[in-house]
């Protein structure tokens, strides 16, 4: 049996939707008091082969297609703006909380046949399926006229129209068979037999009752290959006058699923000519349609849409009525568009310009051939929330079925191009090659800001690094699955202007500020909704997942695509509910009591004390880094003692009860060991530290005994 495994994760979508208490003032025209405008001067770096999709050539019987790396017209490497801006402002809707925009309102299809598709097999299967032309009227919209059907065996299909056995079998869809015979076209049949409560027929040219023949399907293996392989088409015969209205409702979702397939592209391209309609089937309630499709077990609509999904987290996250009041801190930067009458939106303040690469002779190389498959939502034990509770995996035919959340593609720490099975190999026309450009390339772009406040430039400069986290690289442009495009973003050059007229004297001070200005507001907002309580914002679930799926991880194996369809099916019983929840809906989401009331809070700026606090930082960081430095020629005895200052400095964070337990068994380990090597200075600082954590964890026997030890011999 497979592992649960995929390239990407969830970060999980909270109930909490962060309102800036300045939406409704953000303007171009009109300055902030504490605004900001000019320019920041990005540099990019590749971490693994990167491939920002340009211009492609086709894939053929005979060989691969090829993405070519992004070019400026003058055939310069170079990364689109829009890209970019993709990139970042993903990140910083996640860490900002705020409403999950960029989702389609799509309804999706299912046709599931593993255990776990019970919901879908007490719907399709235990209800006979009718049969019926679909039409439209111009007076009442789409409609069904129903008829009967009976199965034709497909043998009796190629003697009837003279076909080689050849010609038929290497038919690979619907269409094609449709091209060698017709389009439904007019037959007469006999009714033969009814097998396992199936009726069957034969069909001629010239005897019988009159019928029409439908074909529905994929052609699949040929009909005397295998067992389970499709042997059966249809007649459709016995037509009423009367019609059954087909509401917009389940129109909608009929269309939704199908919009894109070839087959109904094929039915719209005929509809004018078509004598009879569309054949589909359909089932009922009671007179209405209540589904319906292009063939017998055809995918049905869930019951809930993807928004249905996104709203039973917060209906908010997907409220058409997009204004100030709605707005989140990603759309006041990046710009939204109103949508009631009279309402202009707010066009972004901050804009992200091309990268341009900085170099002479680019080292490009082409991947090898991979598959790039489309996201698939409809695989819902990965794509909607599993709490592990109840008999089933949740899906969206569920009335509390709520989406996974944010999906991010794990960060690797090298690219992991999969092997490609016999059959896929053999397939060129399905292969692409990427081009893609060497580790440690390196681009430069801007991001011009005009009248964003300090808590906003914040928001923008820990979505470029993840809140200063070294190891996080953002993810960008194709094959994102095989490790591609883990590029990391550093501050090259920033050219500011302050909206009061103000000089900027320490812009590394100014922006780390600005940083902590965006913190505290966060944690602000944590505190005003009663979270705080539980947990800081940079402390929280949803940071922690961001943080994890953008840090490059060495466990290539649990980050793959499963191989075959049949691993995804052996995947949905009931024993894997777990594994899915523990791989892929691990992280906890921020859930208030009563979404409705979530409380804003006024963010009044006060960056001179965020910059005098940013200074201090500084300086404390400098201090981190002269002492790691030193750390690396350490002596035994000062690292004993670097390990002693370590321990109270995380004390002083979070001082536990095992930490309590503990004190005195770093302090009697470096006494014991050293104390006749320690230098007279080494002996006073040992003695020094040993009562500041006596002092910290308070009183304890034998950290007690260790102290006063300690004391006396120095």
């Amino acid at each position: 049996m497979p592992d649960v495994t995929a390239p990407y994760r969830f970060v999980p979508l909270s109930n909490l939707i962060v309102y800036p208490s300045w939406a409704n003032k953000a303007s171009h025209d009109k300055p902030f008091k504490d605004g900001i405008s000019g320019e920041i001067t990005i540099a990019l770096k590749n971490q693994t082969p990167l491939c920002v999709g340009g211009q492609q050539s086709s894939s053929s019987e005979y060989e691969a297609g090829k993405i070519h790396f992004y070019r400026t017209p003058d055939g310069k490497l170079s990364i689109p703006g829009s890209s970019l801006k993709g990139m970042l402002k993903n990140v910083l809707e996640i860490a900002s909380f705020s409403p999950m925009r960029q989702v389609e309102d799509q309804k999706l299809g299912v046709r599931d046949l593993t255990p776990a598709g019970k919901f879908y097999t007490e719907a399709i299967i235990k209800q006979k399926a009718e049969s019926g032309w679909l039409k439209f009227d111009e007076q009442k919209g789409w409609v069904i006229y129903p008829c009967s059907y009976a199965r034709v065996h497909q043998q009796q299909i190629i003697d009837t129209f003279k076909l080689s056995y050849k010609d038929w079998t290497d038919c690979q869809t619907v269409m094609d068979r449709y091209y060698k015979i017709g389009v439904c076209p007019d037959i007469k049949f006999e009714q033969t037999e009814e097998k396992n409560g199936k009726q069957l027929t034969d069909i001629s040219r010239t005897q019988g009752n009159s019928g029409v023949l439908v074909m529905t399907g994929q052609p699949g293996a040929a009909f005397d290959k295998s067992k389970g392989a499709k042997k059966y088409e249809f007649v459709f015969f016995n037509t009423q006058d009367s019609a059954m209205e087909v509401s917009s409702t389940v129109m909608s979702g009929f269309r939704q699923i199908h919009q894109d397939t070839k087959e109904w592209q094929f039915w719209q391209q005929n509809i004018n000519t078509l004598k009879h309609g569309v054949p589909v089937f359909y089932h009922t309630d009671g007179n209405s349609v209540r589904s319906l499709g292009l063939a017998m077990m055809y995918k049905l609509p869930y019951k809930n849409s993807i928004h249905d999904a996104v709203g039973h987290t917060n209906a908010q996250h997907v409220n058409d009525n997009l204004n100030a009041d709605s707005a989140g801190m990603a759309d006041l930067l990046f710009g939204y568009l109103g949508e009631k009458e009279g309402e202009s939106g707010l066009r972004g303040r901050v804009q992200i310009g091309f990268a341009a690469w900085q170099g002479n002779t680019p080292l490009l190389q082409f991947s090898p051939e991979v598959v790039l498959s489309a996201p698939k939502p409809t695989y819902y034990p990965a794509y909607i929330y599993q709490d592990g509770k109840g008999n089933g995996f949740n899906q969206l035919m569920q009335n509390h079925a709520k989406i996974a959340g944010w999906k991010r593609y794990q960060a690797k720490a090298v690219e992991d191009y999969p092997k490609l099975e016999a059959k896929v190999l053999q397939n060129k026309k399905v292969q692409v090659r990427l081009e893609t450009l060497a580790n440690e390339s390196q681009f430069h772009f801007k991001i011009r800001l005009h009248n964003i406040r300090p808590v906003e430039l914040g928001a923008l400069l820990w979505s470029l690094d993840f809140g200063e986290s070294d190891k996080c690289c953002h993810a960008l442009g194709t094959g994102k699955p095989f490790g591609l495009g883990q590029v990391k973003l550093s501050i090259v050059d920033s050219r500011l202007v302050l909206n009061d007229g103000k000089d900027i004297k320490d812009e590394t001070a100014w922006l780390a500020g600005c940083r902590i200005e965006f913190q505290k507001y966060m944690n602000n907002v944590f505190e005003a909704n009663s979270i705080a309580t539980i947990t800081k914002w940079e402390d929280c679930d949803v940071i922690k997942a961001l943080r994890e799926y953008a840090t490059p991880s060495h466990d290539i194996e649990s980050y793959q695509y499963l191989s075959t369809p049949k691993d995804y099916a052996d995947l949905k019983k009931r024993e894997y509910i777990d594994d899915f929840a523990k791989d892929f809906h691990q992280y906890e989401p921020i859930e208030i009591d009563d979404p409705k009331q979530i409380k804003v809070v006024e963010y009044q700026s006060n960056i001179d004390e965020s910059i005098e606090d940013a200074k201090a930082q500084l300086v404390e960081q400098a201090k981190t880094k002269v002492r790691e430095k030193a750390k690396q020629s350490a002596t035994e005895e000062e690292m004993a003692l670097y390990e002693i200052e370590d321990f109270i400095a995380k004390a002083k964070q979070e001082l536990t009860n095992t930490m309590k337990e503990d004190a005195h068994k770093i302090l009697k380990e470096s006494f014991t060991t050293y104390k006749d090597t320690f230098t007279d200075e080494q002996k006073t600082k040992l003695q020094m530290l040993s009562n500041e954590l006596s002092e910290l964890v308070g009183t304890k026997k034998q950290l007690d005994k260790v102290v006063k030890q300690i004391n006396k011999w120095s």
